[in-house]
Formats: structure tokens, C-alpha cells, sequence
């Protein structure tokens, strides 16, 4: 199974964090697909990335799994994934579940 978590709101928060070890733990292949920009050298950029590669080698994500649209809709990247977690966008999640792809978009709330 092949997995992508939003980053902002998302997996930054504990409880989705454990939610992808558990899907790592069955075997699954996880992925960051985050709306950022990639940080390029002599760019000014609106986030600082590290937290994203910090929370990934915490949560046991490889680094070539994490995924920066720079704000292209994610349905895009998503294609050849089973499932998408996101808990703030449901904009981003009716793209991905409207377009012809394999991918389902889960809208997680509280």
C-alpha cells in the first residue's frame, strides 16, 4: 500500500505521526506530499523545511519520500498512491477523489 500524508496540520500533529509508523510498521510505503516549496539556495522562502525532514526521519519517512508541489494541486502527485491524508484542505481532498486516479482523499478531522 502506498500512503502520502499532508505535512502542515497534519503530520505535525502526534497523533497522525503514529498514525503513519503504524501504516510503516505493516509494511507500507509512506510519503510526505506537502503544498511547499522545496527551499533552492539563495531563495527567500515563506517556511523553513527542516521541520519537515526532522518529523519525517522521526516518523521513519526517507527523505526522497517527501514531495514540495509548491502549491500545485496535489491530485497531480498523488496518481499511483492508494490513499491521501489531509485534515485541512477539503478543497485539496474533492480534487483528488474527483480525478480519474487510483487515490482516495481522507479528510481527517477531529
Amino acid at each position: 500500500m502506498k500512503l502520502s500524508f499532508d505535512f502542515d496540520f497534519t503530520l505535525t500533529n502526534p497523533k497522525y505521526q503514529e498514525l503513519a509508523k503504524k501504516f510503516i510498521a505493516l509494511g507500507a510505503e509512506v510519503h510526505i506530499t506537502t503544498s511547499r516549496k522545496p527551499n533552492i539556495v539563495g531563495q527567500k522562502h515563506l517556511y523553513d523545511n527542516r521541520q519537515v525532514f526532522e518529523i519525517a526521519q522521526q516518523v521513519g519517512i526517507p527523505e526522497n519520500n517527501i514531495r514540495f508541489t509548491s502549491y500545485v494541486e496535489k491530485y497531480k502527485f498523488l496518481k499511483e498512491f492508494d490513499l491521501h491524508f489531509d485534515d485541512d484542505d477539503e478543497e485539496e481532498i474533492a480534487l483528488i477523489n474527483e480525478h480519474p486516479c487510483k487515490c482516495i482523499g481522507v479528510l481527517i478531522q477531529d
